[in-house]
């Protein structure tokens, strides 16, 4: 049974863009490398492990990124347009819990989040900031939480630094 929540993450905010089916440009060796598609995990540490944006990277330990879902994902459920790959089609699908949605589908952004590879623990996600401001940059998201991760270390409420403007 496919999950309602499906996460979609991406190094840029695609808020309102409607994405194609397509061949994934990052997919593990042995993954179907024919079928056009739009991928998503049901939890947003099952995507960052679809895409290998993490694991054993050594020259990225830790990533901030975007956290997308589908506009409309009852819909495309509904519609059967969600489909469940096998492990032919994709090898690690029991660790990601990796689907599919065969039709365009409109993103919306939902969160900006930071996470990193822990030898032991593997993927873990940090920090998950619900408030990502579509018209900011990755960069700028960066530095406006990392500001405020210092306002907090320095003992700010968090309603204290909410009135500033990063």
């Amino acid at each position: 049974m496919v999950s309602i929540e499906l996460y979609h993450i991406s190094l840029e905010n695609n808020d309102g863009v409607i994405f194609e089916p397509r061949v994934p440009l990052h997919r593990m060796n042995g993954e179907d490398p024919v079928t056009d598609r739009v991928c998503f995990a049901p939890t947003i540490e099952g995507a960052l492990k679809a895409i290998d944006l993490l694991p054993y990277n050594e020259f990225l330990p830790e990533v901030f990124f975007f956290v997308h879902m589908p506009v409309n994902v009852l819909e495309l459920i509904n519609d059967g347009a969600i489909y469940e790959p096998c492990e032919n089609e994709v090898p690690d699908v029991k660790e990601t819990g990796e689907v599919w949605c065969m039709e365009p589908v409109e993103m919306r952004c939902v969160s900006f989040a930071h996470a990193y590879y822990h030898q032991s623990k593997g993927i873990v996600v940090k920090d998950i900031y619900t408030d990502p401001d579509p018209r900011m940059s990755i960069e700028e998201l960066i530095g406006r939480y990392q500001m405020e991760d210092k306002y907090n270390e320095l003992g700010f409420e968090n309603e204290d630094s909410e009135r500033y403007s990063f």
